[in-house]
């Protein structure tokens, strides 16, 4: 079972968004704001100006007033179109020639109970002085502005600063000297509830004293609060009329507005970003299984999963990795195991994305089975990959894993999209290979078959040599050739008496009239003449066979006079040979055993007349093996070469400290590795092994060599490397000694770092490359130490994170709050319910989560600052 927020019931359910802000609204109540239509219709007015102008934060700052009222009502409407409102005062204070104008906005506390604590406020600063007096834009107060903000403190509630208009009259820039600024710049109240300055214009004074950013900026000793822009209308239709401001907010409040000016430097920016064309991940989301019913939204920039262990963080890291058809590096019987889990029985993990076109694309796969792609919502018979492009993913460790392979395999990972490795082409080519050894090998052994056929024709020939020596060979070869005539027609004999036998068998003339049917109804007169002809037909067919029977005896009897015609001639014969035994004293003369060898001699003239031609062959066969071997290892230079370019590239964009060295067919041990399985049990020693390591880079090099083995192996080794590499010709010729790929760091390298150094340089490698749109890593601060974390990964993917969605799973705080996550996914588990609350951190839920999950709880989060303030003081 599982639960999750709505995403409806979210502000940003994608976590933090830059939205317009205006810090300089006025309203009807403020003396210099001009409205002439009907009250009735006001409020709506002016939301609607607000929201054409594209406003999603504004900030009420009437001219040393605020009507609790009219606030309360405007906030109402502008919630209904999802904009938020805060409450403010553009205050006058009593410094400066012209006085200060200052806009402090407040936090809600400052009217919780339905208690204005604003008015009682303005009434102490204005003290002595009515309304009348001081409601509008020349009012003064009677405070100078560190005596307000002092006073403000008093409240003990929340507040900040933003001075308006600085560049212009009443403005802190002009109304107060270099020295006075510097003076503020010191003062710890000012410097923590200013946090922004409104309408900078001038950036450099170029030299001429006046006041711009690089001056003050010099004053306040590099302390500078944020640049925001305020309309300042005196009518609604100046509302939005000023330059942009834009704030990066996970919710419509004083907090997270707070929050985003604290931390400028990544939350306040006067232009929207530029449209992000790439691929980018909106939400996962499960059908089935233990996490039905959640959706997981993500935001274009940093997501974090956080909460204990086994609260189901890796479990969504792990269900992309499965829809998206990723394939697991390390410790696959976990990762695949948790997917199994989170799937079974019958569970769908579905991922809602786009493409670099801005095409919908959605990724449906069940617990087995293969991705399902939809693109515009129609089905496609293809791979995730082909159309998400640039997507990495790194499970738990794959980051620090001391796998041999690691160096090759990570930069395989990111390169992936840049190479096609053409692995049909590849295959094709290998079989090539394999059907010309087999070729070579079958005419090799047709070779040996002639050398034992010759053997045997020479021993027959030896054998017949008797007979001719004896002057009866002629004699012989014509008995031999009565006797296989004579058998002939002994052969035909048979035969026409088979066939007579056949026929008499199967021709039943009694069965066949015995069954002509006596017709008796009228209604068959008719054809009775037609069956009268057929029965006459049928009566001559008879006639016809017997008389065929009667040839077949007579021929039979013909050529059984002719093979009694021919008894004489066999009995002369046969006195011949015995006269020929009597005369040569030779009675082992034996007429069956010469026309045997005669006839397998004449055999063997024929099986050697086309093993020659064969023979002929070994050449051609060889050379063809040579072109298929040589086709398939330029199709491997190519692919390094291809791979080499694109390595060459990705290496530019890296710091010069990360070199990336490849070497084509360098890892020599896998080809050791290689021979050691295809000669094991030959006997073969460990130096023949390493010298074979040595002097041949792979099984085409030692085929190449194989004459001159003697040359650096012992005789008998040599013997039984030809044996075996003859034997298993194909595999040696297929097999591809891999290329060395090795990731130099400071010129060492990288496996000889410890595990956290090694992270360290993949995830540096990760930041500062620009292109994987998305990139997903289960816990990147394994191995890693909190320094090393903050300086070489959180400060890189603070400048990141805009143009690339990191997706990861994380204990460590440091990385959503540190690194500004914009949604941060909490993620827990009460028996056997899964449950997912998600937000930017400047949402106060999410704020008490990371605190209660990720810091121990407030107290230990309070006891480890007092710890830390502790030490800061004893220092």
């Amino acid at each position: 079972m599982s639960s999750m927020n709505s995403i409806i019931d979210k502000q940003f359910p994608r976590g933090a968004e830059w939205v317009r802000a205006d810090f300089h609204l006025h309203t009807k109540v403020d003396r210099e704001f001009k409205y002439s239509g009907e009250e009735t219709f006001y409020n709506s007015a002016y939301v609607d100006a607000l929201e054409k102008a594209d406003i999603r934060l504004g900030i009420i700052t009437n001219h040393n007033k605020f009507d609790f009222e009219e606030f309360k009502s405007l906030r109402g409407t502008a919630r209904k179109k999802k904009i938020g409102l805060l409450p403010g005062v553009e205050l006058s204070v009593n410094d400066g020639k012209n006085g200060i104008h200052m806009l402090v906005v407040f936090s809600d506390s400052w009217f919780e109970n339905g208690q204005d604590h604003i008015n009682p406020f303005l009434t102490v600063a204005f003290e002595g002085k009515t309304p009348a007096q001081y409601e509008q834009e020349n009012g003064r107060s009677s405070l100078s502005l560190l005596d307000t903000i002092k006073k403000l403190e008093g409240y003990h509630k929340d507040f900040f600063l933003v001075f308006a208009h600085v560049e212009q009259p009443s403005g802190l820039w002009i109304e107060l000297d270099g020295g006075r600024m510097i003076d503020l710049g010191e003062n710890e109240f000012f410097r923590q509830r200013t946090l922004g300055f409104q309408k900078v214009r001038t950036h450099d004074g170029a030299g001429k004293g006046n006041p711009c950013r690089v001056l003050v900026k010099q004053w306040l000793n590099s302390w500078y609060p944020a640049e925001v822009e305020g309309s300042d209308p005196k009518a609604i239709e100046e509302i939005g009329k000023s330059k942009p401001s834009y704030l990066k907010l996970g919710e419509l409040s004083f907090e997270a507005t707070k929050f985003a000016l604290f931390d400028h430097a990544h939350r306040v920016r006067s232009a929207l970003p530029e449209p992000r064309q790439a691929v980018l991940l909106r939400q996962v989301r499960f059908n089935g299984g233990a996490l039905d019913g959640i959706a997981v939204p993500f935001s274009p920039s940093l997501n974090c999963l956080i909460g204990p262990r086994g609260n189901g963080k890796s479990a969504v890291i792990e269900c992309l990795r499965h829809a998206l058809g990723f394939r697991e590096v390390s410790d696959e019987r976990y990762k695949s195991g948790l997917v199994e889990r989170m799937l079974s029985p019958a569970g769908k993990v579905v991922v809602e994305a786009v493409d670099e076109y801005g095409r919908e694309v959605r990724v449906e796969r069940e617990r087995t089975g293969q991705p399902e792609v939809y693109l515009d919502g129609t089905y496609r018979d293809i791979s995730p990959g082909s159309i998400l492009k640039d997507i990495l993913y790194f499970g738990q460790k794959d980051l620090s894993t001391r796998s041999e392979a690691f160096d090759e395999s990570f930069l395989d990972k990111l390169l992936a999209d840049r190479l096609d490795p053409k692995p049909q082409e590849e295959a094709a080519l290998i079989e090539g290979v394999r059907q010309a050894a087999r070729q070579l090998k079958e005419t090799l052994e047709a070779t040996e078959k002639i050398a034992a056929l010759q053997k045997e024709k020479n021993e027959l020939d030896a054998q017949l040599q008797v007979f001719a020596d004896k002057g009866v060979d002629k004699k012989l070869a014509e008995m031999t050739l009565f006797d296989g005539d004579r058998l002939a027609v002994i052969a035909w004999q048979q035969a026409l008496k088979e066939l007579g036998t056949n026929i008499k068998e199967s021709a039943d003339w009694d069965e066949a009239d015995e069954a002509f049917p006596m017709l008796k109804s009228k209604r068959t007169a008719p054809i009775s003449t037609d069956l009268m002809a057929a029965k006459a037909k049928s009566d001559q067919a008879r006639e016809s066979t017997q008389a065929a029977l009667q040839s077949l005896r007579e021929v039979f009897a013909s050529v059984g006079e002719a093979l009694h015609a021919l008894a004489p001639v066999q009995e002369e014969m046969k006195q011949e040979v015995a006269q020929l035994q009597k005369t040569l004293n030779e009675p082992q003369l034996d007429l069956d055993l010469f026309r045997k060898k005669k006839a397998r001699l004449d055999q063997l003239v024929k099986l050697l007349a086309a093993g020659a031609q064969r023979s002929k062959t070994e050449q051609t066969a060889r050379d063809l093996l040579g072109a298929a071997v040589n086709k398939l290892h330029d199709f491997w230079r190519e692919r390094f070469t291809e791979r080499e370019a694109e390595v060459r590239r990705l290496e530019g964009e890296l710091p010069l400290e990360i070199r990336l060295q490849t070497e084509f067919k360098g890892k020599r041990r896998a080809f050791g590795e290689f021979l050691r399985s295809k000669f094991r049990g030959s006997g073969l020693q460990g130096p023949s092994y390493e010298t074979m390591e040595t002097e041949f880079v792979d099984g085409r090099e030692l085929y190449q060599g194989r004459a001159e083995l003697e040359t650096h192996l012992s005789e008998s080794a040599a013997v039984k490397v030809r044996s075996t590499l003859l034997e298993h010709l194909s595999d040696f010729l297929s097999f591809r000694t891999p290329d060395e790929t090795v990731i130099l760091f400071h010129q060492k390298p990288l496996g000889g770092y410890s595990l956290g150094q090694r992270a360290t340089v993949i995830l540096h490698i990760l930041m500062h490359l620009q292109r994987h749109p998305v990139i997903l890593i289960d816990q990147p601060e394994d191995d890693l130490d909190n320094e090393t974390l903050y300086s070489h990964f959180i400060r890189q993917l603070l400048e990141r994170k805009e143009l690339t969605q990191f997706v990861f799973a994380t204990h460590n705080p440091n990385i959503p709050v540190l690194g500004d996550a914009e949604q941060a996914i909490v993620c827990r588990k009460e028996g056997e319910t899964f449950s997912f609350d998600h937000g930017s951190i400047d949402d106060k839920e999410i704020q008490q989560r990371i605190v209660t999950v990720m810091e121990g709880g407030e107290d230990a989060f309070r006891r480890r600052k007092e710890i830390y303030q502790l030490w800061k003081n004893l220092n």
